[in-house]
């Protein structure tokens, strides 16, 4: 049960913070205690298709827009 969680939490992560590197290792370090654990794959395959369908539906949106300025005469 512990390696579906760590690959639940590495997708889950990658799609909520736009970051699948970060997820993987945050997942790894943190759920499993071990980099070096046999379930890395897993947790990079999710992380990498969670972030693949984020971008597919939503898009890269810029957080912050700029404004035009208009010019007041």
């Amino acid at each position: 049960m512990k390696p579906l969680i760590s690959v639940g939490a590495a997708a889950a992560i990658a799609a909520a913070f736009n970051t699948p590197l970060a997820a993987v290792l945050f997942a790894l370090e943190e759920v499993v205690g071990d980099l070096h654990a046999p379930v890395s794959g897993s947790a990079v395959l999710a992380s990498a298709t969670s972030w693949a369908v984020l971008q597919l539906l939503l898009g890269n949106p810029c957080a912050i827009r700029k404004q035009k300025r208009t010019r007041a005469d």
